[in-house]
């Protein structure tokens, strides 16, 4: 067993047993590629509500208004974060109470019980407890490790998912994690990608492995942040699409640069048809391509 490396953290971790060949990288998106929620956020905001006496609005369908808030909330700009990792913290847990406020409306988040409410969601959802792996999940790291591939988690969710990770043994099969606090960048920017690679050649102990030819491939179930956001970096995409969205691929996209999955029990066989590749070249043609289509 080893201990996973979280990029930017001050300890340092021990490395894998098992060593790979320095020229192979898996990455993977957390939330709904590896893991997901044991029951609707709706359903938990509203168990919580009642637990707290906080009214909610009963003809607000809090499941379509999580959806919405989420998808229109800004990001935090994490380029521009200040140093101190508690500030960052904490502004992290704003952003999401900020979002947690939408969610319920103005007369929950008016609440003089609103403030424990929040922290008990935010405690709640920050630990393993509030999520299970898909069952393919623990096979496909295995696989992976077992050929001979570096595995690394590449998530845009906030610092809670090392402890979610631990707690659902996600750390004993990745050899580190980055997220958006350390990469200073959310996906699909070029700088979280490249954070990646960096995190990996920490693990590798050698030079950057942008400047000579790498096998890497990005497995998430987001079109924009994880197929697209690879495919500019040169990084071979996999989609999961486990709702049958895309059952007929993605036409879009060059298709000797992705693959679309229902679930992750095809990735290890996928990563070993994965080309060489000298990764963040803008040269690359097919990088043209998605510039032509956006």
């Amino acid at each position: 067993m080893h201990r996973m490396r979280v990029s930017g953290a001050r300890q340092q971790h021990a490395t894998s047993m098992r060593m790979s060949a320095g020229d192979r990288l898996a990455l993977f998106d957390a939330t709904g590629t590896l893991m997901y929620l044991k029951e609707p956020p709706g359903e938990t905001y509203a168990r919580f509500a009642r637990d707290f006496a906080v009214s909610i609005d009963p003809n607000l369908d809090i499941n379509q208004s999580f959806k919405r808030v989420i998808s229109s909330l800004p990001p935090l700009d994490y380029s521009n974060l200040p140093e101190d990792e508690e500030k960052v913290l904490e502004m992290e847990k704003a952003w999401w109470k900020e979002a947690v406020s939408q969610v319920v409306g103005e007369e929950a988040a008016g609440s003089e019980n609103f403030d424990g409410y929040f922290e008990a969601l935010f405690h709640h959802f920050g630990k393993g407890t509030a999520w299970a792996l898909y069952p393919e999940a623990t096979t496909c790291l295995q696989e992976l490790r077992e050929r001979g591939w570096e595995v690394g988690i590449l998530s845009n969710f906030d610092a809670r998912l090392e402890l979610i990770l631990r707690d659902l043994k996600v750390t004993e099969l990745a050899s580190f994690m980055v997220l958006p606090k350390s990469a200073r960048a959310l996906k699909p920017q070029e700088e979280a990608f490249a954070a990646a690679v960096r995190a990996a050649d920490e693990v590798w102990g050698g030079e950057n492995q942008s400047s000579r030819m790498l096998r890497c491939l990005h497995v998430g179930d987001s079109i924009p942040c994880d197929v697209e956001g690879a495919l500019r970096c040169g990084i071979h995409a996999v989609c999961v699409d486990r709702k049958g969205k895309h059952s007929d691929g993605l036409p879009q996209y060059p298709s000797e640069q992705h693959d679309v999955v229902a679930d992750l029990s095809k990735v290890p066989e996928i990563a070993e048809r994965v080309h060489p590749r000298i990764l963040f070249s803008k040269q690359q043609s097919f990088i043209k391509s998605l510039d032509d289509i956006s």
